[in-house]
This record gives structure tokens, sequence and C-alpha cells, in this order.
């Protein structure tokens, strides 16, 4: 199990952290184990962006949630996300709007399907208003499903494979545009162990763009990605047994 304490030891008085990795890995569980020791935010399960609607919500929220269903307070989180997303990225802000062109740049170049771009594009922005609430608030975050996770998608479904060079060359430039905090951890696993995780939860994981192989080593190359554009970075080794650990990738705590 991670510690705080390891994460503080990496990233000094970090205030946001990327979490990413190839799926069943344990990213979700990492974050939420997390919480249990420390009383921070988190992107997983929408819990920081719900935070922060039921702080513009206030009271309206508690008496909204005694009288609707779930499934109408959805509706109403979603519809409050959505205004809250749109006002912050139409800010005049420089530093936002080139990070926002740098993400639409890599979306586009990687010409993916309309619903992987759609949800691409959705994550980014509900992650980066979480980010930008969080820092307003002076609070620390994790963040699940964020920029740096979507680039393993981008990778693994670019339908542009003429184009990977320069869909990478825009990437370590969307990754050195990125506003907050550059810390990133990769949450890593025997790829046998990660599929074994996906089928007990469900999921499908043999149709295109889910081949665990290549959900690996897009994962490392986002990796070595992120260390070229400068951001300090941690591997986390979610399994027992260390033997089947991928070498040559720096700085890894065993979890």
């Amino acid at each position: 199990m991670v510690e705080p304490r390891q994460l503080d030891e990496r990233f000094p008085d970090w205030r946001s952290v990327e979490i990413f990795g190839p799926p069943g890995a344990g990213k979700s569980f990492f974050c939420r184990e997390f919480l249990r020791q420390r009383p921070i935010l988190a992107t997983c399960d929408d819990l920081a962006t719900r935070h922060f609607v039921d702080l513009r919500l206030g009271r309206a929220s508690r008496l909204a949630a005694h009288l609707f269903s779930q499934r109408v307070m959805k509706n109403l989180y979603k519809l409050q996300l959505d205004r809250l997303a749109r006002r912050y990225w139409n800010r005049r802000d420089a530093e936002v709007q080139r990070y926002l062109a740098a993400v639409e740049r890599i979306i586009r170049q990687a010409r993916l399907q309309r619903g992987s771009e759609k949800n691409v594009r959705k994550s980014v922005r509900y992650t980066g208003l979480a980010l930008a609430l969080t820092y307003e608030s002076q609070r620390q975050i994790l963040v699940d499903e964020g920029l740096i996770r979507k680039l393993i998608t981008l990778l693994v479904q670019c339908a542009a494979p003429d184009g990977r060079a320069e869909l990478l060359d825009s990437i370590r430039a969307c990754l050195a545009a990125y506003p907050w905090e550059r810390n990133a951890v990769l949450v890593d696993a025997p790829p046998s162990l990660c599929i074994e995780r996906q089928l007990a939860r469900g999921h499908v994981i043999h149709r295109p763009g889910k081949s665990q192989p290549l959900q690996q080593a897009a994962a490392w190359q986002v990796l070595e990605l992120c260390e070229e554009a400068r951001w300090k970075t941690l591997r986390i080794w979610n399994a027992a047994d260390d033997s089947a650990q991928p070498p040559g990738l720096p700085p890894k705590v065993a979890a």
C-alpha cells in the first residue's frame, strides 16, 4: 500500500498529481485508498466536481437530494457542472487558452472515433475545472482520468499512423503548456493481472483499442513523454510479485 508520505517525498509541497496507467492497473483504487488516509480531493467517482457543485448550490443541494430521485440529481449536477466548465474555459486567460488549444490540436491529429473524441475532451475539461477550483480553495487533489491518462487513449486509438511523429511532437507541446503542477504517477501492474481485474469488473477488453499490450506500452511511452517535458514522475508497481516489472523505468515504489 502506498502511503501519503511517499508522494510527499517525491513531490514536496504538492498541490496536484495526475494518476495514470493501463486499464486494470489500479488507478482508481489507489486514489480511493489515498483518500482514506488523507482528506483531500480527487476526481475519481466525480468526488471533486460534486464537492464544488455542492458548495455553489449550498443548502439547495441538500434539499434537492431529499426531494428528487438519484437520476434527477445526476442531471442537476451535470447541468451545474457544464455551466461551471463553460465559465472557466471561456475565460480570457492566455495560459489556459494556450493549453486548451494544445489539447484540441492533439485530439484533431489523433483522429479518434467520435465517441472517444468526446470522452477525451470531456475528461480533460472536467478534470481541468476540478484542478482550477482546487487551487483556488488551496487544497490538494489527485487527478484520475485527466490529461495524462487520456494520452494513453490518444496513442492507442490514433487513426492517423502516418502522422504519429507529428502527434508525439504536439503531445510534448501540450505537456509543456499544462498550466498546473507537473506531477504524474504511473500505476503499473503485470498485463495478466490487469486483464484479470478488468474481467472481474465485467469489462470488455478484446475490442479494438482495448488490447492490453498496446495500453501497457502506451502508458510507458506517456511516462517517457512526461519526463521529456520535465514533469516529476513516480511509478508504483501495484502487484505483490515484482518479477514482471518492465526494466528501465525510473522512480518506482512497491505498493
